[in-house]
């Protein structure tokens, strides 16, 4: 299964121009305004400090938005790609480190290393069993009081420019049950504006919001 995912992103990456834009996705305005928001009393005080995960996170076009505010401490992206991750690293090699990691294989993420984990248009890759278990993973790579955030397509099915149909699963709270310490903050639906190629496209997608006690 992982390995046609690697070869269909690995084309999309090894394109001359970037497949899905250059500026940020809508997930990262709406995640930092979240974060920010929640701490802003912190913020205030002048030691917001954040050490942020992007997992799913290509060449870095939401890590480079978030590794520019001057709240982040640290970014690290982890990709399914090694294309991906190659070009990341040639373009943000001071910034930004970027990683070639299976988050639905690899044993951990980390151990309190971060206070946010985000993704965006990566957890529809996952079953339910899988989702359950990065999020056991999450739950112990973040930091006491940390807090993920994860935008994923709300649809059964997509079809690459190739022509091939992907299978794609549906998550609903039932698969963030047993989270190993992860409380459900909030889970929505939103429709999202996103420019692919030369059109706009509008995707009914699942935000979900969670909290490590």
């Amino acid at each position: 299964m992982y390995d046609e995912i690697v070869d269909i992103f690995n084309k999309e990456y090894s394109k001359q121009e970037y497949p899905y834009g250059k500026n940020p996705s809508y997930a990262c305005e709406f995640i930092y305004g979240k974060e920010i928001n929640e701490k802003k009393v912190i913020k205030d005080q002048g030691t917001i400090s954040l050490d942020i995960l992007d997992i799913g996170g290509g060449t870095g076009r939401d890590a480079i938005c978030f590794a520019n505010q001057p709240e982040v401490n640290s970014m690290h992206v982890f990709d399914i790609s090694d294309v991906a991750v190659k070009k990341g690293n040639e373009r943000n090699k001071s910034t930004i480190k970027f990683s070639e990691i299976n988050v639905f294989e690899v044993e951990s993420l980390g151990e309190s290393d971060y206070d946010v984990i985000c993704s965006y248009q990566l957890l529809h890759f996952g079953n339910s069993d899988q989702i359950q278990n990065l999020m056991k993973k999450i739950s112990v790579a973040l930091k006491p009081g940390g807090r993920m955030y994860h935008m994923f397509l709300d649809q059964p099915k997509r079809q690459f420019s190739d022509g091939r149909q992907k299978l794609m699963y549906s998550h609903s709270k039932n698969s963030f049950k047993n989270t190993n310490g992860l409380e459900i903050v909030e889970m929505e639906r939103i429709y999202v504006m996103e420019y692919h190629g030369d059109n706009y496209h509008s995707h009914r997608m699942s935000f979900v919001l969670g909290k490590k006690e």
